[in-house]
């Protein structure tokens, strides 16, 4: 049904679209399914001739990357309805979580556990810390017998005139 609409709106052009209701319509709606999560578009005509020309330059590409998104469902759910975090300089919501993305950030960080009603597991062998003998440290790092403390100089204060 998208892609029918995507490509009915693709066959003709900006101009066109623009000046027919239906069309107009019909774009707005699909914009707004691709890009913007169902949020209502601007109806600011000013914006229209950008959302078509986003359209015919990455619609198909948003399409197919949603419609593998979608087959991709996951079965880890956020706690909260519109739920959503940030990890590495990416965000992940329920529109772009799959399960790997989602063991993935659990391995990584514990912390994003508690946000999933049915987090994953982490695996044994993430949790184990590496064990550094202490002799190893000792010859890194020496260890001073008496710290001497420093005098800290104070300056008078500034009297006003």
């Amino acid at each position: 049904m998208l892609r029918e609409d995507l490509i009915e709106i693709l066959r003709h052009e900006s101009g066109e679209v623009l000046k027919t209701p239906r069309l107009l319509m019909l774009m707005l709606s699909v914009y707004s399914k691709l890009f913007l999560n169902d949020q209502p578009c601007s109806t600011c005509e000013k914006k229209h001739e950008a959302y078509f020309s986003r359209l015919k330059k990455e619609g198909i590409k948003q399409l197919e990357k949603i419609n593998t998104m979608e087959k991709q469902k996951t079965k880890y759910k956020f706690k909260t309805e519109n739920g959503g975090l940030y990890h590495q300089g990416e965000y992940f919501n329920t529109s772009n979580l799959t399960d790997e993305i989602v063991e993935r950030l659990c391995q990584d960080s514990p912390r994003f556990r508690n946000q999933f009603i049915n987090p994953p597991e982490i695996k044994e062998d993430a949790k184990q810390e590496i064990a550094v003998p202490e002799k190893v440290v000792s010859e890194v790092i020496p260890v001073p017998e008496k710290v001497s403390k420093t005098k800290v100089k104070r300056y008078p204060k500034r009297v006003k005139k």
